[in-house]
């Protein structure tokens, strides 16, 4: 069967996910999803867009900088605002 890229993205978030953030009964390991999806987005976006990821996944990093989880931080409370 063949695979659609933005579906082997999943699959490297799931991994990530497991790899690096899976709490055991020694302790629990906290993760920032907030990062960690904006590196999913960014990779199955720039996959579709220029045929190659970014490899934020696969790094587990903001590889150029972006500082992406501080955006995603500074934008939320916007939602929540009350519009009158």
């Amino acid at each position: 069967m063949l695979r659609r890229p933005e579906h082997l993205r999943v699959e490297e978030f799931v991994d990530l996910i497991r790899t690096k953030y899976l709490s055991s009964e020694a302790g629990a390991i906290l993760v920032d999803l907030v990062e960690k999806i904006q590196y999913l987005t960014l990779d199955v976006t720039s996959g579709l867009a220029f045929g190659k990821t970014f490899g934020m996944l696969q790094k587990n990093s903001d590889v150029d900088d972006y500082r992406i989880s501080d955006l995603g931080r500074g934008v939320w409370p916007l939602g929540i605002l009350p519009l009158h």
